[in-house]
């Protein structure tokens, strides 16, 4: 039973992915206003 040792893992992963995409998402918007208002 090693769910302690591994929760804390999925859950860094799980937070670093949102993170990622979130962050992606944002420069993704950024750069399509850029275009426009270009």
């Amino acid at each position: 039973m090693n769910t302690t040792t591994i929760d804390p893992i999925v859950a860094l992963i799980l937070m670093s992915l949102a993170v990622v995409i979130f962050a992606g998402g944002i420069l993704i918007i950024n750069h399509e206003i850029d275009k426009k208002e270009k």
